[in-house]
């Protein structure tokens, strides 16, 4: 695909924050798309409508659909608070008959729009509503849409900043909200070094709240003398400062403490063969929620406290249960939605060890979980994923599998019916950037959700063109195929699933002056969390050795990058069907698949060198030892290739390559660093082994 994007502009980095800062697309206006029978036209003459006594909240939500019309529709709207008129957008708040936070009534005729809300920021989702019911029409036309209500089915929907580590700007602030999202995730870490208070300001004025994400060390037992006063200094401290924090989330392996539980080592103990606190459901845990809660609710009531399971989902269910079962009264559970479940994949077994969509959910894990907490009538969240990305793909904007991703939405609306699941975590560390994943979860987590197949397809035309929707579903329909039902492994989300095509080949023999290129950590990243040197990881919870394991991996990849292949042959077809204006958004989606696949050949190159490494390094045969040689001299040919052609997309498109706890993973920089290791291997490494097997050779004939 090198020559496909070779000659389109190049992006600089970080372009994609500006990208991120429009709020409102221009120009979605399709003439193609005109007025039908039964539809009334928004025009010049409507009115925006607000109380006199509206808020500064309400009066900006006014104005951002003022702004939405003049941008995206090419009509200009006054604003206006005086007697009701025709043709006008009356926005108003305190509506009778809601009863949900940022629930609205949406009443539409051809003589005027009514967009009551239970509060205001219920009456700006209904804003938002109407944007996304023109932005599907193309259009600033609608049918008649006589008072329907839409109430959130899931709050909090909370996610990290796909900006960077934890950086908003209000106008990305107001794009998250435009989204669905209501919260977002602030690590206590930063205090200091980002401007909290001018944050939580910019956040509310968006209609969104903070979920403190807890990095605080927690030194102190919470039976000891000094712990209340120690956990008051500093949560009960934080909330003081900062009274309009929504909650906390608390995760084991960021809340490691002194345990005293028999199952675990002592805090900063050498004893390894027993898990820290932070990796187990310690039996003392309820202590420490306990004082923690007791620190935050002395200076904010209402304050959350969500306790986060993530890290012991390998542990045995009695100790989990048992754990759910002693919480105290007033804590929030979350859990893992589609981890721990073994997977059989071809005729070898996976676990879901981390963040997959290759697994739909819900797990076994979270079912006894969330079975748990129903018993004890304890709130119920989740961590979904649902902003459209995991680790499967880590420097990746977002995964394109929107069918799967519809079955996941599916699955969590089933687990609020069965188990009260009430609340999500939509991203981990990696963020959030729009995407059609996280537009079909806006759509179907609210109330008077539309069909899914109606969405789809209204999506896939909104973004194509008459002739070319079928095409473009047909395409997610591929991408979705190519995920699903296959976990990726946890040295592959770590390794090359994380930094993509970048991700180098080692050469096992250590080879003098070139060795320790293995024990360096991965080059210039801002959190070193990537395993550069491939190693499969056992799991002795389930699944199988790497010996059988892996060869099935490769050619179950194999059928994977097909699949991805094929989306990206339907999406060039896409393109040649669509208008030009539309083309643009196509091919940094054209990219992306692109991307997914090359990095899909560099997992299953990297499994085969470590196939070919294994063999190798205790293959006493000249002749077989020159074999394998040879076979990773056509392995490396073949992943340079796959690195040349991934260099003319991330040139393209500024999001691949990028994830915001590391940076630039795998941009130009890095793809560049890995070409000149394979250069190394075949100009030095290989070679150089050659040369050793060569000298054993005239030993043993000069011998005879």
């Amino acid at each position: 695909m090198k020559s496909f994007f070779e000659n389109f502009p190049t992006e600089e980095p970080y372009a994609f924050r500006k990208q991120l800062e429009e709020i409102h697309a221009p120009d979605r206006r399709n003439p193609e798309r005109p007025t039908l029978p039964g539809e009334f036209e928004i025009t010049d003459r409507w009115k925006i409508r607000l109380p006199e006594n509206a808020g500064k909240f309400l009066r900006d939500a006014a104005e951002d659909l003022k702004d939405y019309f003049h941008s995206s529709m090419g009509v200009d709207l006054e604003i206006h608070s005086g007697a009701p008129r025709k043709y006008e957008i009356e926005l108003a708040a305190g509506a009778p008959g809601l009863s949900v936070k940022r629930s609205f009534i949406f009443h539409a005729e051809a003589e005027g729009i009514r967009i009551h809300g239970f509060d205001e920021r219920g009456t700006a989702m209904g804003c938002y509503y109407l944007e996304d019911l023109l932005n599907l029409r193309e259009n600033p036309s609608l049918k008649p849409i006589a008072g329907i209500k839409k109430e959130p089915l899931l709050s909090p929907r909370i996610i990290h900043s796909g900006y960077g580590k934890t950086l908003f700007t209000p106008r990305y602030l107001r794009r998250i909200a435009h989204y669905g999202f209501d919260s977002i995730a602030l690590y206590t870490n930063l205090e200091g070094k980002l401007d909290f208070p001018s944050l939580f300001r910019d956040t509310a004025e968006a209609g969104l709240d903070i979920y403190f994400y807890s990095k605080y060390p927690n030194d102190l037992h919470p039976s000891d003398p000094e712990a209340g006063a120690y956990y008051q200094s500093t949560y009960g401290e934080l909330f003081k400062r900062y009274p309009s924090a929504r909650g906390i989330i608390l995760v084991g392996e960021s809340i490691n403490f002194p345990s005293r539980d028999p199952n675990v080592m002592p805090r900063r103990s050498n004893h390894f063969l027993r898990p820290s606190s932070a990796g187990w459901p310690c039996r003392d845990y309820p202590e420490l929620l306990t004082v923690i809660r007791d620190s935050i609710r002395a200076v904010s009531p209402d304050a959350e406290i969500v306790f986060w399971t993530y890290n012991w989902g390998w542990a045995p269910e009695e100790e989990r249960i048992k754990l759910i079962e002693n919480l105290p009264e007033g804590i929030t559970l979350n859990v893992n939605f589609a981890l721990h479940d073994n997977v059989k994949v071809g005729e070898t077994l996976e676990s879901a060890l981390d963040y997959t969509l290759g697994c739909t959910g819900p797990s076994a894990v979270f079912r006894s979980e969330a079975a748990a907490a129903a018993r004890r009538n304890i709130r119920l969240y989740s961590m979904t994923n649902t902003a459209g990305k995991t680790w499967d793909f880590g420097v990746t904007p977002h995964i394109p599998a929107y069918f799967q991703w519809m079955n996941r939405i599916r699955a969590i609306l089933e687990a609020q019916r069965k188990w009260g699941l009430s609340g999500l975590l939509e991203s981990h560390s990696y963020g959030w950037q729009p995407s059609v994943a996280s537009e079909l979860a806006k759509w179907m987590f609210w109330s008077n959700a539309p069909a899914e197949e109606s969405i789809m397809n209204a999506i896939a035309l909104r973004d194509s063109s008459k002739e070319a929707a079928e095409l473009l579903a047909a395409a997610w329909r591929k991408c979705s195929d190519g995920v699903e039902g296959y976990p990726t492994p946890i040295e592959d989300q770590y390794g090359p699933s994380r930094v993509g095509p970048a991700y180098p080949l080692l050469f096992s023999p250590d080879m003098i002056r070139t060795h320790y290129i293995k024990f360096r950590s991965y080059p210039r990243i801002d959190q070193d969390i990537v395993f550069h040197w491939f190693r499969p990881v056992e799991n002795p919870y389930g699944g199988e050795c790497a010996p059988w394991r892996v060869p099935v991996e490769i050619t179950y990849l194999a059928g994977r990058i097909r699949l991805w292949e094929e989306g990206m042959e339907l999406l060039q077809q896409v393109l040649e069907l669509i208008p030009d204006h539309k083309k643009r958004n196509l091919l940094r989606e054209f990219a992306l698949v692109s991307f997914i696949r090359n990095t899909l050949r560099t997992t299953r190159n990297v499994k085969r060198w470590w196939l070919l490494n294994s063999r190798l390094v205790i293959e006493a045969d000249i002749a077989r030892a020159e074999e394998l040689l040879s076979e990773m001299r056509t392995l490396v040919a073949e992943e340079t290739r796959n690195v040349e052609e991934t260099l003319p997309l991330v040139r393209f498109d500024s999001r691949l390559g990028f994830e915001c706890s590391m940076g630039y993973a795998g941009d130009e920089w890095h793809l560049n660093w890995k070409l000149d290791l394979l250069r190394q291997l075949v100009d030095k490494d290989i070679p150089e082994y050659e040369a050793m097997l060569e000298r054993k050779r005239t030993e043993g004939r000069s011998g005879s």
